[in-house]
């Protein structure tokens, strides 16, 4: 994740974005979903970790993008 964050190219988004934190906390909720579901650890666990509903895990384990981080 930090690779990712410190490209060139990404980190000028960041400086562009006016979302700057819901766009970086969405990525780490992503990746550390990810992390979480290879590791066979249930959904429900991983939503209760981050404190989002099981639905926002799921749609960022599919890959969807939402607006808001709830």
């Amino acid at each position: 994740m930090i690779e990712t964050i410190l490209r060139p190219e990404v980190l000028e988004m960041l400086r562009k974005s006016t979302e700057r934190l819901t766009w970086v906390d969405s990525l780490a909720v992503a990746v550390g979903a990810i992390a979480r579901e290879r590791a066979k650890m249930p959904i429900s666990k991983i939503a209760e970790e981050f404190g989002r509903t099981e639905a926002t895990i799921r749609n960022r384990l599919a890959g969807k993008q939402s607006r808001t981080t709830s």
